[in-house]
């Protein structure tokens, strides 16, 4: 699809026509790599979907809003903090460069939004009016690029500009000696010469040249560059041989008869024509996602892990002060009497002998004190070996995940099955291996996880709900259920450990179960959870009827 730089170009002078100082209402991430922002501008709603999908980056408006999740992820909490109730007061591209900045003003400041749409490497980054990232949908670190990390805290750098001449940017004579020196261009002499210039763009602009000649192309050229200045937009719907659409860009097409493309009001229509929210998703995309999703969830986890292990080996290397500590009141200790709760010392490690206090354990003596200095800097300094070790590991698991994450656009089946077994939730680590046929629900039952990876199986009818509960569950498994009413059995993967599942993961499990009973329009739905071997089937009941004892309650309001 050319969603290119004259494309990127449209859809932001489109948001600027259509949301000149909107105020943002709500944000949503329906799918890991996409977010919609909704907006309000003159008394009309309006969604704006941007996607950091390798293989569909865009932004553009949508007609509808997709589905989202029960529990909102940890980035699009970051961006409700710091985006909802903020105005746009900007919409800035620059050049022909595909990264388009959203700029909100806030009571306390400006908050930047850059959407950059680069294939593989497309990303949505959030960032302070100081220019320090706040977060990002993607996280780069320095082992994936040193030159441009993206990560929270950073400080936000662009990506390099090309040092090739920008058609948009460029005065004509730039754009000219570019061409110059070739007898006959073809598209791939233009991609060569000019940047940000794709090879769908570069071959309707030799179409709209008199001739190959250098010359020509360039007037050509310019004349569509003046059209992208001016926003003179013609956006069109490209159609396959069947008359169905596949594609949209910005301008008429040249390289296209005129049976094969359909003009459009609007360059997000275009695009919603071609894909939109509503297009068609395969087998192999949704487990493309489904693997996508465990592993970004799978990376939190050991960043998690990485961030506690760091604390404790900052404390660690920090155990020379216990045992200096401890050396000051074993050397004092004659002039402290028990009771105290600190004392203020000379310390003879400094030049000056400057007092260092020092807290106290008013039941102890001075020198039971300095003992039990003297024994944490010990264990401290036992430590330390092992967090390195430990924050090694992490990091290689990291490496490996991200690694796993880039990989994913052009991964087959095979590889996508396999990844989806070994990053099986309630196969996590300290866990049994599970076969393969306990991964994959019977037909009637639907699987999804949640934001914290875990694995949760629903019901989609009563058989669906009888093959749940009654084969595919294990005893440890939790087990969630409308409270007196008809709905989804629900079911978390618990790998014998229901004591790990988070609360958060039950919640969303609950919402689950709310969302597909006969209670889903009231206000606030009580939904039961108890293990799995706390549920049985009536004698002689029919299909998804259980009775069940040791529960607990969670009482799910509706999302707003």
């Amino acid at each position: 699809m050319p969603f290119d730089s004259v494309v990127v170009a449209a859809v932001a002078a489109e948001l600027r026509r259509e949301a000149s100082d909107a105020q943002v209402v709500k944000v949503y991430q329906p799918s890991p790599l996409e977010v919609l922002l909704h907006l309000r501008a003159g008394g009309r709603r309006l969604l704006w979907l941007v996607s950091a999908d390798p293989q569909a980056f865009r932004c553009h408006f949508v007609s509808a809003a997709p589905p989202n999740p029960p529990e909102p992820p940890q980035f699009c909490m970051v961006l409700r903090k710091h985006l909802e109730g903020a105005r746009l007061i900007a919409v800035e591209q620059n050049g022909l460069e595909r990264v388009v900045t959203l700029r909100f003003l806030r009571s306390d400041g400006e908050r930047l939004l850059h959407a950059e749409m680069m294939g593989k490497h497309s990303n949505l980054v959030l960032v302070d009016d100081g220019g320090l990232i706040l977060d990002c949908l993607k996280h780069v670190s320095a082992r994936f690029n040193r030159v441009r990390e993206l990560l929270p805290t950073r400080r936000y750098l662009p990506p390099p500009p090309t040092p090739k001449p920008d058609p948009l940017l460029a005065a004509p004579e730039e754009v000219r000696a570019a061409l110059d020196g070739v007898a006959s261009l073809a598209p791939s002499a233009l991609v060569k010469r000019l940047g940000n210039v794709g090879p769908f763009f570069a071959a309707e602009a030799l179409a709209r040249a008199v001739s190959p000649r250098p010359d020509d192309v360039a007037d050509a050229l310019l004349a569509l560059m003046e059209d992208v200045r001016q926003e003179r937009f013609t956006p069109t719907v490209l159609l396959n041989a069947t008359g169905e659409p596949t594609d949209a860009w910005a301008f008429d097409c040249r390289t296209l008869p005129p049976d094969r493309q359909d003009p459009a009001p609007a360059m997000s229509l275009a695009l919603e024509a071609a894909r939109g929210v509503g297009e068609r998703v395969t087998p192999l995309e949704e487990l493309r996602d489904e693997v996508r999703a465990r592993l970004e969830a799978t990376l939190e986890r050991e960043r998690r892990r990485m961030r506690e292990i760091q604390a404790g080996l900052d404390h660690a290397l920090a155990a020379d002060d216990l045992r200096v500590k401890g050396e000051l009141l074993q050397a004092n200790a004659h002039a402290l009497e028990r009771g105290a709760e600190s004392a203020a010392l000379p310390n003879f490690y400094e030049a000056d002998m400057a007092p260092l206090t020092i807290a106290l354990d008013p039941t102890l003596s001075a020198r039971e004190n300095a003992e039990a200095y003297f024994r944490r800097h010990r264990k401290a300094k036992a430590s330390e070996p092992i967090l390195r070790e430990r924050l090694h590991e992490a990091e290689r698991h990291i490496a490996e995940g991200e690694r796993l994450l880039d990989a994913l656009p052009g991964a087959d089946r095979e590889t996508l099955e396999r990844l989806a077994g070994d990053l099986a939730p309630h196969a996590a680590p300290g866990s049994e291996t599970t076969s393969e046929e306990s991964r994959r629900p019977a037909p009637g039952v639907r699987r999804t996880v949640s934001s914290d990876g875990w694995e949760i199986w629903y019901g989609e009818n009563q058989q669906g709900n009888d093959t749940l509960t009654s084969r595919l569950a294990s005893p440890t498994d939790w087990w969630l259920h409308v409270r007196a009413a008809a709905s989804a059995h629900v079911v978390i993967r618990t790998a014998k450990r229901p004591e790990a599942v988070p609360q958060r993961t039950l919640v969303e499990a609950a919402r689950i179960a709310a969302a597909h009973s006969e209670s889903k329009h009231s206000g606030v739905t009580p939904v039961d959870y108890t293990l799995k071997k706390y549920v049985r089937k009536p004698r002689g009941a029919g299909p998804g009827k259980a009775l069940y004892t040791h529960e607990k309650t969670l009482h799910i309001e509706p999302e707003e």
